[in-house]
């Protein structure tokens, strides 16, 4: 998993927008050393790690209140991701994480939207299509005063054959 060696032994890391914790139990179990916490606008009793509810736009925490906040796959889920990545910026002590999507290429938009629609519909998760641009997501993270240390876009995350369509830089994780 890419993002389980990005933080630091003993690090708090706040898992906005948690759904129901998958990710962050499969960090937890490759990383027992740090502490990881969610919240989201509807916590699932199912939830697989300790979560609170937000508004959706004001976290309920103080600042620089945790080591990390990573978002996975929740930016583009959202109107207005800069006031989320804003949000982040003000609680965390070291840095955000931020695991999404990108439109750059051939049909990069259309093959968003087509595994947005396929992953998240039964699931009932808002869906406003709102894929950035490379240059968009930098301009976002200078504007709020963030700056990338780190971005890798090889996440290799499906099988032959579907990797041929959707392993090709649709998705990245920046340590900002």
């Amino acid at each position: 998993m890419h993002l389980a060696p990005i933080f630091e032994r003993g690090s708090s890391v706040l898992d906005v927008g948690c759904g129901y914790g998958l990710v962050s139990q499969n960090i937890r179990n490759l990383r027992p050393d740090i502490s990881l916490s969610g919240i989201d606008i509807i916590v699932r009793d199912d939830c697989l790690i300790d979560a609170k509810i937000f508004d959706g736009s004001r976290f309920p925490f103080e600042e620089d209140e945790v080591d990390y906040v990573v978002f996975i796959d929740v930016l583009h889920h959202t109107n207005y991701p800069e006031n989320l990545l804003r949000e982040a910026a003000r609680i965390a002590r070291k840095g955000v994480v931020v695991k999404d999507h990108q439109a750059e290429g051939f049909l990069a938009w259309k093959t968003l939207w087509f595994l947005d629609w396929a992953g998240n519909r039964p699931y009932d998760i808002g869906l406003t299509y709102n894929y950035w641009s490379r240059a968009q997501w930098l301009e976002a993270f200078e504007k709020i005063g963030l700056h990338e240390v780190a971005c890798t876009t090889k996440l290799d995350m499906y099988p032959f054959p579907f990797s041929l369509f959707f392993n090709r830089s649709l998705h990245f994780i920046g340590k900002l």
